[in-house]
């Protein structure tokens, strides 16, 4: 919950508007065409994030996935950018690295 909560008060000082979402079946029932970027982690209570993030690119293909594991390996982070991720952060991860990685992909996202 404080990594969510943290990095989405620092987004919103960007102005981002912020939706978040604490499971897989929450995501999923939040994610609309007016998303534009998804901060994902790896690790959900009630799914995974490399199928969500599968499952995102197949239903919302114009969305920009930023996947962050404190679980992560190099084959981790070549699969989930394969399976189209923009972007790939182990935790503890820099939270400014984070918040310039949703701006790059939202103004991606835009064009």
């Amino acid at each position: 919950y404080l990594i969510r909560w943290s990095v989405g008060e620092r987004l919103r000082q960007e102005g981002i508007t912020v939706v978040d979402a604490a499971t897989g079946a929450e995501a999923r029932r939040k994610l609309d065409d007016d998303i534009r970027v998804v901060v994902l982690d790896v690790k959900l209570p009630d799914a995974d994030g490399l199928q969500l993030l599968a499952e995102f690119n197949g239903s919302h293909p114009g969305v920009a996935v930023i996947m962050i594991t404190a679980h992560g390996s190099e084959d981790m982070a070549e699969i989930a950018m394969g399976l189209g991720a923009v972007g790939f952060l182990r935790k503890p991860f820099d939270v400014e690295q984070l918040v310039q990685f949703v701006l790059e992909a939202r103004d991606d996202a835009a064009q």
